[in-house]
This record gives structure tokens, C-alpha cells and sequence, in this order.
């Protein structure tokens, strides 16, 4: 009997562990739809995790496919480089779900088209540098202009196997098409040369001219460096993307992924492709802005979410006006009139109805949750939902900001600080830390004020 119960016992635990467990996969791609020689996914936690239960790195295999199995709850951020292509940054919300299927279309970097490279000032900031010099960027070979428009930098080595990084073709650290191999060194790629030669140094050159391993198109106007737009996603199911938009929408000042609709396995049309990163390039647009909370409303209306995608639609509009707020002080400061901001409240009171005050998407953005307190002028929903994440949220920059704006708010009805309810909180929270001390100047400044 004792044999059956731990038998049972084994068997219920393994089964909790397989539910409780969540399988990302798909594939790394080009926008032109081919595998990459190499591609990894690195995974970070926002907010408290468990550390040793992160994923390790993952490498896509050679046709680009990939698989991460995720063992605890909560935001996750999956950082996604390729080879010669740029690094997303994608954030997701893992939960509950069994699987999330998905293929990520990275966008290939843009070397710099050699309109500089006969100028030596500036051929003197690329700089070749890898083991034959313990990666010292200072003391790496500096390239020079070649007649044919082409720059070279020689690698004095007597050692087999050279792994170097070039810095100044390209925004950050890149390596050269032509290399025998590449590897990855810490985040960054390093291509990986075979010297069988009897000659004392490698000459690595680069011409802008020759045709590079992947096509970057960009459209007319905007320059490479800024396009933020770094990936394309297809999401298999399609309410899977709610796993992660939302996430992006509630903190991320710029655009850097779209999601597809269809499957792009034959690569990103090229006229949606500069659509795209022309639209990432004027993502601060008052249109922009506006469609994106056009499409934050749509979205709400569909029958299929899950309640932390409803809560996480919810909090991600509440991100872009704060965004739009921003935009408005910069017109404003360059002396141009913002348009007028239309905002449905009905979402403010789901809000307060809903949201867990404690949800971790508020994170995402630590200016966000002043918005509802702003914009509706400290309503009592507002300031009792408020409150509440104060004492509640993990985040100690959302509380920060939250706990100084409602002392600024309330000094007046205090002769001291010390006899607001918010002090009372974060010292029995913190102690009598730095934002104890923030707290005492603010509600200070705010009766020298009156």
C-alpha cells in the first residue's frame, strides 16, 4: 500500500510539473524568410524571479527552429540576435498557457554604405580588435581606405584560429560576411577565421559595393540607425499575441517589432517591409499614437482574452497616453500647438474594477500609473486604486512615484509627514530609507508652494 501511495504521490507531482510548465518555440529567421548561420535567444525576468530557473541561452538549429521551456510564471523579456541582423528585444507574459507558438523574421542590420570610408578621421573609429589583442578596442587594428572604395585592416598573428568583431561599420559591434565561421562572445557575435597561411598577418576588408548575405531596404527618408524596428512575429494562434504586444505598447517609446498575420516563410513582402519601418521610424506621430490606441480599444472588444491579456490591454493604453503626454511637452517646448488627446474613461473604470493594483505590467512603465491619478484629478477610484499600489506593488519605482505624487497632492491637509497614512506605509515597508527622505522634502517643497 505504502509502494502505491509514493508511486502516486510521484506520478501527481510530475503531472503538476508538466502543467505548470510552458513550451515557447518556433523559428529565427530573415525577413527574406532564410535561417541565419547563427541565432540565440537569451531570456531575463522583469520584476522578482527566481534566478535559477531561468532558461539558458537557445540556439536555433540550422533551419532556424527553436524551443524554450518556461518553468515559472511571470513578464519575461527574450532577446533575440542573429548573426549580421539586429537584436530584438521582445517582452512576454507567461501564465498558464500550455504553449505559444511563434516565428520571428529578424531585420539584417545596414553596414554603413561607404560614403564616409575614404574620410581616415573617421575609418581611424573602425577598428578590428578579437583574441589576437585580448578584445581591446584601443589597441584594434584600424582600417584604411583602398583606392577600389574598399577598407582594410591587417591582423599581425601568428595563431591559427582569429575570432574578431569589427566597431564603426555598423551602430555597436558587428562582424564581416566572408568570415570561415562565427560564434557567440558573451552578447555580442565574433566571425571566426582559419589562418592556414604562411603569411605573418590576415587582411580583413570590406566593400560596401559587393553584395552583403542579406538585403537591408530602407525607405526613403529615415536613415538606418533611426529605424527602431528590429523584427517581424507571426504568432501560430493568433490571440498569442496578446501574450506580448500589450507588454510592448505599455513601456516601449519606440517600435521595434510588428506582428504578422499570415506566415512569412517566404519572407516579409518588400513594400510592407519599408511600410513598416518607415511607420517605426514616425512612431511618435500624433497619427501613430492615436492609431495605437484605436487599436489598444479594438482589441478589447474581442471575446477571446484571457483575463491577464484584458488586464494587460488595459494597463498598455494607459502606457500610450503617458506617451502622448510626453509628446505634448516637446511640441509645446518647440513652440507647436498638440492636438486635442480624446481618452475613454470607461477604461480608466475597468481599470479600478479589474486590474490587480499589484500587476507587474505597471512595471513596464513607472510613469504610467500617475496618468489616472492626472488625468482624472485625483477622482477617489483614482486615489483609493492608487493607494492600493502602493502598499501592494513590488515595484519600488511604482511606488515611489505614486507615494511623492500623493504626498504633494494631500501636504495641506498635514502639519507634518509624518502624520500621513503614505509615510506611515513606506517606512513600515522600507524603513527610514531614501524615499523617506524624498517624502519629508517633498511634502516641504509642497507647503512653501502654498
Amino acid at each position: 500500500m505504502r509502494k502505491f501511495i509514493l508511486t502516486f504521490l510521484v506520478i501527481s507531482l510530475n503531472c503538476i510539473c508538466t502543467i505548470a510548465q510552458t513550451k515557447v518555440n518556433g523559428a529565427i529567421l530573415s525577413v527574406n524568410g532564410e535561417p541565419l548561420p547563427i541565432a540565440t535567444i537569451d531570456v531575463s525576468a522583469t520584476g522578482p524571479a527566481n534566478v535559477f530557473t531561468l532558461p539558458d541561452k537557445v540556439y536555433a538549429d540550422k533551419h532556424g527552429d527553436f524551443e524554450i521551456i518556461f518553468e515559472n510564471p511571470g513578464i519575461y523579456t527574450l532577446s533575440v540576435r542573429g548573426v549580421f541582423h539586429k537584436t530584438l528585444q521582445m517582452p512576454l507574459m507567461i501564465y498558464d498557457q500550455e504553449s505559444v507558438s511563434l516565428d520571428i523574421h529578424l531585420l539584417p542590420n545596414s553596414y554603413n554604405s561607404g560614403e564616409y570610408f575614404d574620410r581616415q578621421v573617421y575609418t581611424e573609429w573602425i577598428r578590428a580588435f578579437g583574441n589576437f589583442n585580448d578584445y581591446d578596442f584601443f589597441s584594434g587594428e584600424i582600417f584604411r581606405a583602398n583606392n577600389d572604395g574598399s577598407i582594410s585592416a591587417f591582423i599581425k598573428t601568428d595563431i591559427d584560429t582569429i575570432r574578431y568583431q569589427v566597431r564603426g561599420i555598423t551602430r555597436g559591434v558587428t562582424v564581416l560576411p566572408g568570415a570561415d565561421d562565427y560564434r557567440v562572445r558573451n552578447d555580442d557575435f565574433e566571425a571566426v577565421l582559419y589562418n592556414t597561411s604562411d603569411a605573418d598577418s590576415v587582411e580583413l576588408r570590406f566593400n560596401p559595393n559587393e553584395d552583403q548575405p542579406y538585403e537591408s531596404a530602407l525607405p526613403e527618408g529615415p536613415v538606418s540607425w533611426q529605424v527602431p524596428l528590429s523584427a517581424f512575429i507571426h504568432f501560430h494562434k493568433e490571440s498569442d499575441k496578446f501574450w506580448s504586444t500589450p507588454l510592448s505598447r505599455s513601456g516601449a517609446a519606440q517600435l521595434h517589432f510588428r506582428t504578422l498575420s499570415n506566415p512569412a516563410r517566404n519572407g516579409v513582402p518588400a513594400e510592407f517591409l519599408k511600410q513598416s519601418m518607415f511607420r517605426s521610424y514616425d512612431f511618435r506621430s500624433t497619427q501613430y499614437m492615436e492609431a495605437s490606441r484605436d487599436s489598444v480599444i479594438n482589441s478589447l472588444k474581442q471575446d477571446h482574452l484571457h483575463p491577464l491579456q484584458r488586464s494587460a490591454l488595459l494597463i498598455s493604453y494607459v502606457g500610450l497616453i503617458e506617451m502622448h503626454r510626453t509628446r505634448e511637452r516637446y511640441l509645446e517646448n518647440i513652440a507647436q500647438q498638440p492636438p486635442k488627446l480624446q481618452i475613454d474613461r470607461d477604461i480608466f473604470n475597468e481599470i479600478y474594477s479589474t486590474v490587480n493594483p499589484g500587476n507587474p505590467v505597471w512595471a513596464l512603465n513607472h510613469d504610467a500609473p500617475l496618468i489616472l491619478l492626472n488625468e482624472t484629478n485625483f477622482s477617489d477610484k483614482a486615489v483609493a486604486y492608487a493607494e492600493q499600489m502602493v502598499r501592494q506593488h513590488s515595484d519600488d519605482m511604482v511606488v515611489r512615484n505614486l507615494v511623492l505624487r500623493l504626498i504633494e497632492k494631500r501636504a495641506d491637509e498635514f502639519k507634518d509627514v509624518r502624520n500621513m497614512p503614505y509615510y506611515e506605509w513606506i517606512v513600515k515597508r522600507y524603513g527610514e530609507n531614501n524615499l523617506a527622505r524624498r517624502a519629508i522634502n517633498t511634502f516641504e517643497q509642497a507647503h512653501q508652494a502654498r
